[in-house]
């Protein structure tokens, strides 16, 4: 192996692979809301940092009304972590395995596993494997 192509191979080694990386700010699929997705406390989490103006209340102002704890009701979902328990790197096969999703339009969370699919989109498969949905997130600039 000549030194180029040694040294090519080692300092792609030292760099985390891009095609890996989450973080930054992703439109969710419907187009209402932007996360913040960033490495927190050891692994990967995403908050709602911009939400969508619908039935007359202003996205900066929506609560969490449809939480199935009666003490979180009154919480804004403007800053709400969304997305959590996700490893700070993907396994063997690009995937962040062992997450939770929020879903603050219906109260539910539900597991989640996510994917880079490209610099631009992340694939998330929500729910199990045999009864489930693929939403997509596409990258905020």
């Amino acid at each position: 192996m000549g030194i180029a192509a040694l040294a090519g191979f080692t300092g792609r080694a030292a760099q985390a692979d891009p095609s890996t990386d989450l973080e930054g700010r992703w439109r969710v699929e419907k187009k209402d809301a932007i996360v913040l997705v960033e490495q927190r406390d050891g692994g990967i989490a995403g908050k709602v940092v911009w939400a969508k103006d619908r039935d007359g209340i202003k996205g900066d102002e929506r609560l969490d009304t449809k939480n199935p704890r009666p003490e979180l009701r009154s919480r804004k979902v403007l800053g709400l972590d969304i997305l959590t328990g996700l490893p700070a790197a993907p396994d063997g096969e690009g995937w962040y395995r062992g997450g939770r999703i929020y879903n603050p339009k219906t109260g539910k969370s539900y597991p989640v596993r996510v994917r880079r699919d490209s610099p631009d989109r992340l694939r998330l498969r929500v729910g199990g494997s045999v009864v489930g949905q693929t939403t997509y997130w596409t990258r905020e600039p």
